[in-house]
Order: structure tokens, then C-alpha cells, then sequence
């Protein structure tokens, strides 16, 4: 059992790529607000990630691990960051001269099976009444999507936006035909059990990191303008907005 003073921080793998110094800079942050007393951890590979959901005594995580979190490892969901929203670009090849969002939704079609970018490309498929019968092309991650379709391996790719933002190699041979606009998936700042009784205050330290320069500079690393609250019923309204997917079985 963690006790304060050696309490493990995680965050998504999805947002330990580019600057994961930030994350440290967070639990100092909270540190020096008196409200937890620990290290962050970083997790590279979302298989490992999820292995040590039951180390975490504070987590970062994208929609499906955070309710997973919550539901099966108890876990109180207590923040958001304001009006960020994952979600999906689908890109195509640029000798594609009729691409569409239709087009994907029945085509041969890439992505990372199970993430929030395929979450997001199914929501609104089902938003949009477009029924889903694309030949999939499952991939481990979004670096072979994204070179899937520039070796014309698959007709259209699914990548999180965020991270395609932050894509370099082979975007020259891509162009992106259409942007996911569901607002509805997000990642979550969630408290363990063993640390319950911290959770208000850990809530609070993130909600108000906006109101002073040390928390401003770290909430312009993290391309957050300010951290709301999240709780119980945002969980159960995230996870009645996943259940219309239907990912593939591997």
C-alpha cells in the first residue's frame, strides 16, 4: 500500500511522448500545494500502462482507461482539462481526389484498435447515421497508420488529432479529408482509493493552477487553458457515449 510520501502520478502514453518533464512539473506543482507527496511514473505502451493501473495513486488517462479505472479499480474521477476534446482526423492519400468521411466508414480503413481517435471516428459515424463497413486494418500504433496510408497500404487512417498535430514522419504524403467534431470524449485526472481522502484537495490545487504563474506556465505546457471539475456523472454520460462502439475483436 503507497503511503503519501511515495505516491505514483501516470499519465496517458499518449501525452508522455513529446515534454514528459511537464508531468513532473505537475506533481511538483501539487507538492508544493501540500496535497500529494510522490513521483511521476511514465508509461510509454498503453499494455503496460494499464498493467499498473492498480500502482497509480493519481492518473492522467484517455476516456476508455479512464472508466475502466473507475469501474474496476475504484478509482474517483475529479478533473478535466476545459473545452478539449479528443478527437479524430482521417487522412487519406493525396492522390485521393474524391476522399469522404462515408468513404472511410466502408473502406480499407487503419487505425489503433480501441483508441479514442477509433472511438471517435465510431461515435460520429453513429452521430451521423453512417452504418460501419470498412475492411479493417488494425495497427499497434499511430506512427504505422500514418505510414500505412502513405505506402498505400490501407485507403484512409484514423489518427487522435492531437497526436497527429505532433506527427513528422510521412505527412507530407497524407492530407487530412475530415475532422471528428463529437465533443464528447475526454481524458481524466483520476484519484486511486488509497488516496480518496486526498482527492478534494488535489481537485481543488488543479482547478486553481490558473490563477498563478507557476500553475499558468505549466498549464501552457500541457496546451490547457484552464482544469475543471469531473466527476461521477461525467463518468457515467462518457461511458453511455462509448457504448455505440463496436471496436474489433483481436
Amino acid at each position: 500500500m503507497s503511503t503519501q510520501a511515495n505516491c505514483i502520478f501516470s499519465a496517458c502514453p499518449h501525452d508522455v511522448i513529446l515534454d514528459p518533464e511537464k508531468w513532473q512539473a505537475v506533481v511538483n506543482y501539487l507538492h508544493a500545494k501540500k496535497v500529494f507527496d510522490g513521483h511521476f511514473e511514465r508509461h510509454t505502451s498503453f499494455s503496460e500502462f494499464a498493467e499498473n493501473f492498480s500502482r497509480f495513486d493519481l492518473a492522467y488517462a484517455h476516456p476508455l482507461d479512464a472508466v475502466d479505472m473507475v469501474r474496476r479499480h475504484g478509482f474517483t474521477p475529479i478533473a478535466k482539462y476545459e473545452n478539449v476534446y479528443d478527437e479524430a482526423v482521417v487522412i487519406t492519400q493525396k492522390l485521393n481526389n474524391s476522399p469522404s468521411f462515408e468513404a472511410a466508414t466502408r473502406g480499407l480503413t487503419t487505425f489503433v484498435n480501441g483508441s479514442p481517435s477509433h472511438a471517435a471516428f465510431l461515435i460520429e459515424a453513429h452521430d451521423r447515421n453512417i452504418p460501419i463497413g470498412y475492411q479493417p486494418v488494425p495497427k499497434d500504433n499511430y506512427q504505422e497508420v500514418l505510414m500505412d496510408v502513405a505506402l498505400n497500404v490501407a485507403e484512409y487512417g484514423v489518427i487522435l488529432r492531437s497526436v497527429y498535430d505532433d506527427m513528422l514522419v510521412m505527412r507530407d504524403n497524407v492530407v487530412v479529408s475530415h475532422t471528428t467534431s463529437t465533443k464528447k470524449l475526454v481524458h481524466v485526472f483520476a484519484v486511486s482509493p488509497r488516496l480518496k481522502d486526498k482527492s478534494v484537495g488535489i481537485q481543488n490545487a488543479l482547478l486553481h493552477m490558473h490563477e498563478d504563474p507557476a500553475g499558468q506556465a505549466i498549464l501552457a505546457r500541457l496546451k490547457c487553458g484552464r482544469i475543471v471539475p469531473f466527476g461521477a456523472m461525467d463518468i457515467d454520460k462518457l461511458e453511455s457515449d462509448l457504448s455505440v462502439c463496436v471496436f474489433e475483436e483481436i
